[in-house]
């Protein structure tokens, strides 16, 4: 239940912050009360939904390419993965809702928002990145807190055994 939280706050400040990071960088200005609250509300929104494509993306290429076999190889796909549909459907978004703002062609729209553009992506790519280091940072706890229960386990048993022993050495039966 915390995880899901934690991932519903995440997604929603990063893609409310982009939002009217995006905003600020075309306008100059920051947006009204009520508009910047629209807008950070849907940004946030598509932020959840982006954070989600890219976990179960990253659970989809864990079945296929699990991290224990091909570690390196497993990060540079997923971050090629969640970088190119980030860049793809932030772009798409973006352009939507610039041609809703100001109905001219798409050329045009490029042309004049081109930074802008340019910039989002930028801010995508590291939060892609971002995002790659913070799992690649629970893997290694997961793991490494995996090994620690492991050897206890273990040595566990290994007591239980000599004490079997010891039981087995003490009874006259």
């Amino acid at each position: 239940m915390e995880k899901r939280i934690l991932f519903i706050i995440t997604g929603f400040l990063s893609g409310a912050g982009i939002g009217l990071f995006v905003y600020y960088n075309l306008t100059g200005q920051f947006p009204l009360f009520v508009h910047g609250l629209i807008l950070s509300t849907g940004t946030g929104i598509i932020g959840i939904l982006q954070l989600w494509v890219f976990y179960r993306i990253s659970q989809w290429l864990n079945e296929r390419i699990p991290l224990e076999k091909q570690f390196s190889s497993r990060i540079i796909l997923d971050f090629i993965i969640n970088a190119t549909i980030g860049i793809s459907v932030s772009g798409v978004m973006l352009m939507a809702i610039l041609y809703i703002m100001r109905p001219n062609p798409v050329a045009e729209i490029w042309q004049s928002f081109k930074e802008s553009f340019l910039t989002l992506w930028i801010l995508i790519v590291v939060l892609v990145l971002m995002y790659n280091i913070i799992m690649m940072v629970f893997y290694a706890y997961y793991h490494y807190a995996e090994g620690q229960i492991s050897d206890v386990k273990i040595e566990r048993k290994q007591l239980k055994l000599q004490f079997e022993a010891l039981k087995s050495q003490l009874s006259p039966h």
